[in-house]
């Protein structure tokens, strides 16, 4: 299958290791990261590179981030004491 960027058949296939961080609005920034060792396809010609993550993976994005985005609303729904 051609690059999606650049048409060129040049891609390779690479072994990666990535550490998907909370999303840049999140406001626990204390959530904790979720490491991934996905396959890159790399375009040799343009750069472009695609990966996959697999379904533990994506269950586990899911399950950090939804647990965390309760705790969040929680609090956030919960009213100060120090305001009267």
């Amino acid at each position: 299958m051609p690059c999606k960027a650049c048409g060129s058949r040049e891609r390779r296939e690479f072994p990666s290791e990535v550490y998907i961080h909370p999303p840049r609005d999140w406001k626990e920034l204390a959530s904790p990261g979720v490491l991934a060792f996905p396959l890159l396809l790399v375009c040799e010609n343009c750069g472009f590179t695609e990966l996959s993550l697999d379904d533990d993976v994506l269950r586990s994005l899911h399950e950090t981030y939804a647990v965390n985005a309760r705790k969040t609303l929680k609090s956030a729904l919960e009213p100060d004491s120090a305001i009267q």
